[in-house]
C-alpha cells in the first residue's frame, strides 16, 4: 500500500485507484493490485476511459466507492473531461489535487467469477479445547491427522486454536514453553490451513460447552492466596477465578507486573517464538482474549457459580480494586454515597428481572444512580478492551495479521425493556441506548475485527418467557460494526449440525443475498464453526457441513489466498491515537425497516451458488431513533485521563421508560439510538489529553 500526495507521479499498476479521505487528513492512498489479480484481469492493453475526476487524472473505467462498483460516467460524479484512450501497465498518472470520496480496497471486478469471489466467505473450524493437553503435548495426533485430512477435502479455509496462558506459562512468571504449539502449528501448516490464534487468558471449564479443565497459571493462583481480590467478586464475596479482575489492569500485583504487562509479555513471547508462522502468513488472525470465555464481558453468568439459563446473572465489581475505582468515580461527580457498593437490589444469578428491584418495571436501573452505575460498569469494560488491544497492536505491529475481539451473544432478556443479562455482563444496551456502538468504535481505533456469536440462533428456538432475541441481537451488533467501518466475523454459539442452523448463518453472513452482477453491500469477514469433534464427523452431519462450506464460498472452488477474494492482508499498524480518534465525527447511520434487512432464503435460488437478483437496497438493520436524554455522565475523561466527568446529574429519567406491557420489542420494531451516551464521543466541555 503506497501513500501519495499532490503532484506525485505514480506508476500505473492497476485498473482502479483507491482514494481515501480520513476526515480532511491527507492520507490518500493508491493500492496496487496483486499479481494474481493482474493475471485474472489480463496484462494486455485495454481501451478505457481517461477520466479527470475532481482533479485526479486517472486511467480506469470503474471506481469502487463504498458498497458498489460504479462506472465513472454513471456514478453521479461531474467530470471535467472524458475521452477514450489506450494504455498499458507501463503508463502512469499524476496526482493533481485531493478529493473527498471514500472507497474500499476492492479492485475492478470485471467478470462474474470475480464478482462471486467478492461474496466468498472463508470458513474456519475450531479445534477441540484440549488439543494441547495440560502436559503441553498434542492430544491424539493420529486422530488429529485424520480430522485435518477430512477438513482439507471439505475445502475448509482454516482452523482456530486456543493458545492457553495456563499451559504455556504454567511453570512460572515469564517461563514460556511453546514446544507443543510449535509442533501443532507445523502440523496445521503442512495441510495448508490458515490459522486464527486465540490468546486465551481465561480459565477453561466454567461454561456448559467446556469439555476440559485448564486453569490459569499456577503462579497466578498462588498470588491469589495472599490477594484474592485479583479475581472478580460478586456481592456475596464469591470469587470467580475464570479471568483476572479488570481492576488490576494497571496494578503491579502479579509478581511485580500489572495484568496488562503480563498479557503484553505473553503476546510478545508468542510473536518471537512463532515468527516463522507469522512471516509466512499462515497465522491470519490474532484474537485477543478480553474476558471469560475469551469474550469482552464480565463473568456475570458462570456455571461454576451456580448460574443456569435464563438467569440474569450478577454484577462482578466487588473486589477492592473495582470498588475503589467506583468510589473515585462517584466522588468525581459529587455523589460519594454512590461509590460504596454496587446495586443492593440487583438479585442473584438465577433470578428473573421482575423479581429484582433493580431490573423490574420502573426499577432503579432507570434512576440517576442506576444510570451512573451502568455507565461506570460498562465504561470499565470498554477501557479494559481498549487497553489490551492497544498493547496487542504494539506487539504485532508490522506483522501481516489482523487483530480480533470476541463479543458475547447474550440474547436472553434481549426483548425485555431492561436487558438485564446484558447489563450484568457489561453491555449497557437499552431501547434508547445502543450499547454495542461504543464497543465497535473502540475496535475501530485498533483496526480490529468484531467477532460475534449466536449467528445460528432463531428466536423461535428459545424459551419464550425468557424474552430471547438472538435474531435482533445479531442484526444490532453486526450493523454496529459495519456502521463504524470495521470488519465483522462470526461463529455459532452452540454445536449445530442441522440445515436450519446453517441456513440462518448464511442469512446473517450475507444480509443482502448473492448476485453475480455486483459485489456484496455487506458480508461477514469470516465464519468460524464450533467445533471439530466426533459428532461433526457423523455421515449426515458431515454432508450438511460440506454443503454449507460450499455455499459460504459462493459455490466457488477453494481459494487459499485472501487477495483472491479481495481481502488482502497488510502489515498491522499501531492503534490510532485516542485523542485524534475521539475527535473524528460520528459515522452517519441510515435507517430501514428490519424486514428489509435480509433476503429470505425462500426468495433465493436453490441452486449453488444461490443468488438473489432482488436483494433490497437497504438493510442496515435496527432503526435509529433520536433521543433527547442528556444523562448519563460522560465518564470517558475520567476513565482514561483522570480529569473527571463534565456533567452532573440533572435529570430523572423515570418518565423515559414505557411500561413493559406497552413495550413490543420484536425483530421488526427494535429501535437503536445512534451513538447515544457513547463513551467514545468527545465532549465539547472537556479537553482530552492525548
Amino acid at each position: 500500500m503506497t501513500s501519495f500526495s499532490r503532484g506525485q507521479v505514480v506508476e500505473w499498476d492497476t485498473q482502479t485507484i483507491i482514494l481515501k479521505n480520513c476526515n480532511g487528513v491527507a492520507k490518500d492512498r493508491a493500492c496496487l493490485l496483486s499479481p494474481t489479480m493482474r493475471f485474472n484481469l489480463g496484462l494486455c492493453r485495454k481501451r478505457t476511459l481517461k477520466q479527470l475526476l475532481g482533479g485526479w487524472e486517472i486511467h480506469c473505467s470503474y471506481f469502487y466507492e463504498g458498497d458498489s462498483v460504479t462506472s465513472l460516467f454513471h456514478g453521479g460524479f461531474e467530470s471535467t473531461h472524458t475521452e477514450s484512450s489506450e494504455f498499458n501497465l507501463d503508463d502512469s498518472f499524476q496526482v493533481k489535487e485531493k478529493i473527498s470520496h471514500e472507497s474500499t480496497d476492492s479492485p475492478l471486478l470485471g467478470t462474474k467469477e470475480n464478482v462471486l469471489l467478492a461474496h466468498y466467505i472463508p470458513v474456519y473450524v475450531m479445534l477441540p479445547l484440549d488439543t494441547i493437553t495440560m502436559d503441553n503435548e498434542i492430544s491424539n495426533v493420529d486422530l488429529l491427522h485424520a480430522n485435518l485430512h477430512a477438513l482439507r477435502t471439505a475445502h475448509v479455509d482454516g482452523l482456530m486454536v486456543d493458545v492457553w496462558w495456563g499451559i504455556v506459562e504454567k511453570d512460572g512468571p515469564k517461563c514460556y514453553d511453546w514446544s507443543a504449539y510449535r509442533s501443532l502449528f507445523k502440523l496445521i501448516q503442512s495441510y495448508g490451513f490458515k490459522l486464527q490464534a486465540v490468546m486465551s487468558f481465561h480459565q477453561c471449564g466454567n461454561n456448559a460447552a467446556d469439555s476440559c479443565y485448564i486453569p490459569l497459571p499456577g503462579w497466578v493462583c498462588k498470588e491469589a492466596e495472599s490477594n484474592p481480590d485479583i479475581f472478580f467478586t460478586n456481592r456475596d464475596s464469591k470469587r470467580n477465578k475464570e479471568y483476572l479482575s479488570f481492576g488490576i489492569d494497571n496494578e503491579p500485583v502479579l509478581n511485580g507486573r500489572t495484568a496488562v504487562e503480563v498479557y503484553r509479555d505473553f503476546m510478545q513471547s508468542f510473536r518471537e517464538s512463532m515468527s516463522e508462522f507469522l512471516e509466512s502468513g499462515m497465522v491470519a488472525e490474532i484474537e485477543v482474549g478480553l474476558g471469560p470465555a475469551g469474550e469482552l464481558r464480565y463473568p456475570s453468568f458462570s456455571n461454576s457459580q451456580g448460574w443456569r439459563f435464563p438467569g440474569i446473572g450478577e454484577f462482578q465489581c466487588y473486589d477492592k480494586y473495582l470498588l475503589y475505582d467506583l468510589k473515585e468515580a462517584a466522588k468525581s461527580i459529587g455523589h460519594n454515597e454512590w461509590g460504596s457498593s454496587g446495586p443492593a437490589d440487583a438479585g442473584h444469578y438465577n433470578d428473573w428481572p421482575q423479581a429484582t428491584g433493580f431490573f423490574r418495571k420502573h426499577g432503579s436501573f432507570t434512576s440517576d444512580y442506576g444510570r451512573f452505575f451502568l455507565e461506570w460498569y460498562s465504561g470499565v469494560l470498554l477501557k479494559h478492551g481498549d487497553t489490551i488491544l492497544e498493547a496487542a497492536s504494539e506487539v504485532f505491529e508490522g506483522c501481516k495479521v489482523r487483530l480480533a475481539a470476541k463479543i458475547a451473544g447474550i440474547h436472553w432478556w434481549y426483548k425485555s425493556m431492561n436487558h438485564a443479562a446484558e447489563l450484568a455482563a457489561g453491555y449497557y444496551n437499552l431501547r434508547e441506548r445502543d450499547g454495542y456502538k461504543p464497543i465497535a468504535k473502540m475496535l475501530a481505533r485498533h483496526r480490529a475485527i468484531l467477532n460475534f456469536t449466536c449467528i445460528e440462533m432463531r428466536d423461535k428456538e428459545h424459551y419464550w418467557k425468557a424474552r430471547c432475541g438472538p435474531e435482533g441481537l445479531v442484526r444490532q451488533v453486526t450493523n454496529a460494526g459495519w456502521d463504524k467501518g470495521i470488519d465483522v466475523s462470526c461463529e455459532n454459539a452452540l454445536p449445530r449440525f442441522d440445515r436450519a442452523a446453517f441456513d440462518q448463518i448464511l442469512l446473517n453472513a450475507r444480509p443482502h443475498g448473492i448476485t453475480d452482477a455486483i459485489p456484496p453491500k455487506r458480508r461477514v469477514f469470516s465464519f468460524t464453526y464450533l467445533r471439530l469433534g466426533p459428532e461433526l464427523m457423523q455421515e449426515n452431519h458431515w454432508r450438511e457441513f460440506v454443503s454449507f462450506v460450499r455455499r459460504m464460498h459462493a459455490g466457488l472452488d477453494y481459494h487459499p489466498e485472501p487477495d483472491k477474494y479481495f481481502k488482502p492482508t497488510v502489515p498491522l499498524e499501531r492503534s490510532k491515537p485516542l485523542k485524534a480518534f475521539l475527535e473524528e465525527p460520528a459515522i452517519p447511520v441510515a435507517s430501514v425497516p428490519l424486514d428489509q434487512y435480509h433476503v429470505p432464503l425462500a426468495l433465493q435460488k436453490a441452486e449453488e451458488p444461490f443468488f438473489s437478483q432482488d436483494a433490497p437496497g437497504g438493510g442496515l438493520g435496527a432503526q435509529v431513533e433520536s433521543s433527547s436524554a442528556s444523562f448519563p455522565l460522560n465518564l470517558i475523561a475520567w476513565l482514561w485521563h483522570g480529569t473527571g466527568p463534565s456533567r452532573t446529574v440533572k435529570q430523572n429519567v423515570q418518565s423515559v421508560y414505557q411500561s413493559d406491557s406497552d413495550y413490543k420489542h420484536t425483530g421488526s420494531s427494535r429501535g437503536a439510538t445512534q451513538s447515544v451516551q457513547d463513551f467514545y464521543q468527545s465532549d465539547s466541555d472537556n479537553k482530552h489529553a492525548s
